[in-house]
């Protein structure tokens, strides 16, 4: 009984694992990096002795910085960051996987031990990544929550 309790608990950790990496790879059409946003910090006052982010690709992150100075205030540079942002793909996962993800929490999704697996698997396998976003918003559609899905990010419907 302990065992299938154990299994059954492992089997819903997986898939919650799976499903949370799977949704971080939202269609990127659009998606750039913005002087304002969160990835700034990994490219600008890290921390004390280490200005940039060490797990940052360098060459990634020295066009980061070209595209993105200190203290800049123009919005959309940096902007075209995927070359694959019209087509719903696995490029986010091998971007991850080589240095590339912009924010802090694309580093915990590739280095965290229940998510590493599955960006390694998505990143190699685009027909399991389609599975498994399906999954992951099938499973969020069950919340029940109200809302919308906006077709301008920006703007309510």
């Amino acid at each position: 009984m302990a065992d299938d309790a154990a299994a059954k608990k492992k089997a819903t950790d997986d898939a919650e694992a799976a499903a949370a990496a799977a949704a971080l790879a939202w269609p990127t059409e659009g998606r750039t990096s913005n002087h304002k946003g969160k990835g700034m910090g990994r490219i600008h006052g890290f921390r004390p002795g280490a200005d940039v982010d060490p797990a940052l690709n360098p060459s990634f992150a020295a066009a980061l910085r070209r595209a993105c100075p200190a203290n800049n205030t123009a919005r959309g540079a940096g902007s075209g960051m995927d070359s694959t942002s019209a087509t719903f793909d696995n490029a986010y996962y091998r971007m991850l996987q080589s240095g590339r993800g912009l924010l802090s929490s694309d580093e915990v999704l590739l280095t965290h031990p229940k998510t590493r697996r599955f960006v390694a698997l998505y990143a190699a396998r685009q027909d399991a990544f389609f599975r498994a976003f399906v999954s992951s918003m099938l499973r969020m559609s069950a919340l029940n929550q109200p809302g919308e899905v906006r077709a301008n990010c920006r703007r309510h419907n």
